[in-house]
């Protein structure tokens, strides 16, 4: 159970998220989605419950969240690793996730119109498909997500994630370095990545995506990333540098031109 949450440029905990606007409540805020009015009532936090399994090559995850006023949403995922004994360990996996809400739901009452689209209820259907081969040092990865059109929904069924929206964290196969389909609303995206291990403690990560959406027209972004892992004393904190084009799109880039 959470009850306020600190963003990335907080100073503080607050009772809020990404979709309320900057400096809400004195919220140091900034790069949420946005939407709502400065008016809104405040958050009243998170439920979650999940549980995971792993038994040989299978690992799978189920998860429970009311966002409380705002959505409830289930998410599933599986994976299965076909051990070889090669060095070349082919995989596949899925995920879905259903989120529905209305009643006192605050980006209905507020009359929202995330992607310029409001609703009556909050409705939001997604599902996708992985697939790939671990090779010595990294491995090769293809991703598809779809998030079906709702008419009468938010957004017009798009996900509601009141913690990653524009933050670009979500777990979805096909979500980029600076946004995804959480981003861009209803469509559909695939993804190839490809990420090698050059020093036991330094990675790097090569990708691309496409997406086609309905509000948020086509677009298609190329990213790398090198990490280092910090090891001794310093375990667990890691040091990355990221690179970003996208290209296309309607109301994305700046002046809807290219934009690193």
């Amino acid at each position: 159970r959470s009850f306020e949450w600190k963003s990335r440029t907080s100073g503080a905990y607050y009772a809020d998220n990404l979709y309320y606007p900057p400096t809400y409540n004195g919220d140091g805020m900034y790069g949420g989605l946005g939407g709502l009015p400065a008016t809104a009532h405040q958050s009243n936090g998170t439920w979650a419950l999940g549980t995971s399994y792993g038994v040989e090559g299978f690992k799978g995850q189920a998860w429970y969240y009311n966002f409380l006023n705002f959505a409830r949403m289930g998410y599933f995922e599986g994976s299965y690793t076909f051990k070889t004994g090669t060095g070349f360990d082919p995989f596949v996996g899925a995920q879905y996730v259903d989120e529905s809400g209305s009643g006192n739901n605050f980006l209905v009452t507020n009359s929202t119109a995330l992607f310029g689209v409001p609703g009556s209820k909050v409705k939001s259907s997604t599902w996708g498909v992985t697939g790939g081969v671990i090779i010595p040092h990294g491995r090769i990865d293809l991703g598809y997500n779809k998030v079906a059109s709702e008419a009468g929904a938010v957004g017009g069924g798009a996900i509601i994630s009141p913690y990653t929206a524009a933050y670009a964290t979500d777990p979805l196969y096909t979500t980029s370095m600076i946004r995804g389909l959480v981003e861009m609303g209803p469509g559909h995206a695939w993804k190839a990545k490809v990420t090698y291990n050059v020093l036991p403690n330094l990675q790097v990560i090569a990708a691309y995506a496409k997406y086609t959406t309905l509000y948020r027209g086509n677009s298609h972004d190329v990213y790398f990333d090198v990490i280092y892992n910090l090891s001794g004393y310093l375990k667990g904190l890691t040091l990355r540098n990221r690179w970003e084009r996208s290209v296309g799109g309607w109301n994305l880039n700046p002046g809807n031109k290219p934009f690193t």
